[in-house]
């Protein structure tokens, strides 16, 4: 909600404009979503003002100067549906201001009990078809839909050999490519 917080991100992306990159990612722009919700106070926040309009009022302001490619990664769910205001990231509000949208539809992050009919291979490749196709419906051609796939292992994929590894990276990259996108970038952070 800090106005002093946008304008600082924003003259960092004016900087980095002025020095030739050819895109801003506004990396996961959000409010929290996990422990006691309830106890956090927002002093910055004005009257009336919810969680998306405090990321519109950024991503806003960031428009007004930047003049480059914007893009903004989402969590998967954000891009899967009409999340309302749980953490601020609705993907009808970003497209007004984004030209890119990244939703994160890391398989792993899913419940274990969503597409649980589906085995796990192939629940990756729906994942991100059924993502990427929903978040082309909700952003109306506002905004281009390119999905992080998620290049990395955690829990219990570590277990997954190498065959099994690639089948699995295979199926995000397919999942996407069978839906309307403009690629995908591969996210490992090791």
């Amino acid at each position: 909600y800090s106005p002093f917080v946008w304008s600082y991100n924003v003259a960092i992306a004016e900087e980095l404009q002025s020095r030739g990159f050819d895109e801003i990612q506004f990396d996961y722009i959000r409010f929290p979503s996990d422990g006691d919700l309830s106890t956090i106070r927002y002093r910055y926040q004005k009257e009336g003002m919810d969680l998306i309009d405090a990321l519109e009022s950024f991503l806003s302001l960031s428009r007004k100067s930047i003049h480059i490619p914007i893009s903004t990664d989402l969590y998967g769910y954000s891009t899967w549906h009409r999340m309302g205001n749980w953490i601020g990231q609705s993907a009808e509000m970003v497209a007004d201001y984004a030209d890119v949208i990244c939703p994160m539809y890391y398989p792993s992050h899913f419940p274990p009990d969503f597409m649980k009919e589906e085995p796990y291979l192939e629940r990756a490749r729906k994942i991100y078809q059924e993502g990427t196709a929903r978040a082309n419906s909700i952003v109306a051609g506002r905004s281009l839909i390119r999905p992080y796939i998620q290049a990395f292992l955690i829990g219990g994929e570590l277990a997954m050999g190498v065959p099994e590894y690639s089948a699995y990276l295979i199926n995000q990259i397919q999942g996407t490519l069978a839906a309307p996108s403009s690629g995908f970038t591969l996210w490992n952070a090791s």
